[in-house]
């Protein structure tokens, strides 16, 4: 397929397929990101970009290189060309923060996007003489995280997400107003994929198989207009 649309998944670990209690990595039959390449088909091209521990705009003192914004950037460089940029992320904030400061993380990630795609350096410009390149801003689909198991202190009672089921609540109505103010997409994970029962936090195969058809139902959608 020439010229297929080229998608983003920046994401935390969920989206690069953690599994609960093995705590290695689905396999790409399994991960929704692959799942999603699956079911788009030779007309999408899906670029993973998930990382376990990853915030939005939060620094972790206890584990390093895990702030979203500082790495959004160079991820954009080298995916270049992106049509569509899926940004999955929230839970780890909750380490930290309420939902509502990870949604204002979003808020940020979402300008920088729009700032560093339209500001990417490009050999399609031979000559401003002969060609003008028009840097264009790809579109942008807000995924709310899944909710943080009920019972997580039960499940893992050394948890670093204390309260974090209420806390994650929030997420999808703080989300969609940011998403509804940004211009852009939204989706709320949580009501198609829950945390499984062993970990509390991430997904089990089912919940990325179910995430992976409503986000392909999404990128059909956002792509008709």
């Amino acid at each position: 397929m020439a010229n297929p649309k080229r998608i983003l998944c920046y994401g935390d670990s969920n989206t690069w397929g953690y599994k609960p209690v093995a705590a290695v990595r689905y396999d790409e039959n399994t991960r929704w990101p692959c799942r999603l390449q699956k079911t788009l088909g030779e007309e999408y091209r899906v670029v993973e970009a998930g990382l376990s521990g990853r915030t939005t705009v939060f620094e972790d003192p206890f584990d390093s290189f895990r702030n979203g914004a500082a790495s959004l950037g160079y991820t954009l460089l080298e995916a270049d060309p992106i049509d569509l940029v899926i940004l999955s992320l929230g839970t780890n904030d909750l380490k930290f923060a309420t939902a509502a400061a990870s949604a204002r993380g979003i808020a940020s990630l979402i300008s920088q996007i729009r700032e560093i795609t339209t500001r990417i350096p490009s050999d399609r410009v031979i000559s401003a003489a002969v060609e003008k390149y028009t840097p264009k801003a790809p579109k942008i689909l807000v995924v709310s995280p899944i909710l943080v198991h009920p019972e997580i202190e039960r499940i893992n009672p050394r948890t670093t997400f204390v309260g974090g089921h209420e806390k994650s609540r929030q997420f999808a109505a703080a989300f969609r107003q940011i998403a509804e103010a940004s211009g852009a997409y939204f989706l709320d994970a949580a009501k198609v994929a829950a945390p499984s029962d062993d970990d509390g936090v991430h997904m089990t195969e089912e919940g990325h198989a179910a995430l992976a058809a409503a986000v392909a139902a999404a990128v059909r959608e956002i792509f008709k207009s």
